[in-house]
């Protein structure tokens, strides 16, 4: 929402409680995986990409994006 209001990059967000529990468990685990969360046997392979002036995302011959 920083970004939307702002379009600034840099602007700072400020979380609700459920959101920062959520990430600090994630900061907390995830030095602790043993394995990887990626899997080589793809199934797709879907392509995305943001800016202030709009986004797009494509998938095979399937393209869509918005401003």
């Amino acid at each position: 929402m920083a970004l939307k209001r702002k379009r600034n990059y840099e602007a700072m967000m400020v979380f609700k409680q459920p959101v920062k529990e959520y990430l600090l468990w994630w900061i907390n685990h995830i030095p602790n995986v043993n394995t990887s969360i990626r899997s080589l046997d793809h199934k797709l392979i879907i392509y995305t990409g943001a800016s202030s002036t709009g986004w797009g995302a494509s998938c095979g011959d399937k393209n869509t994006h918005g401003f």
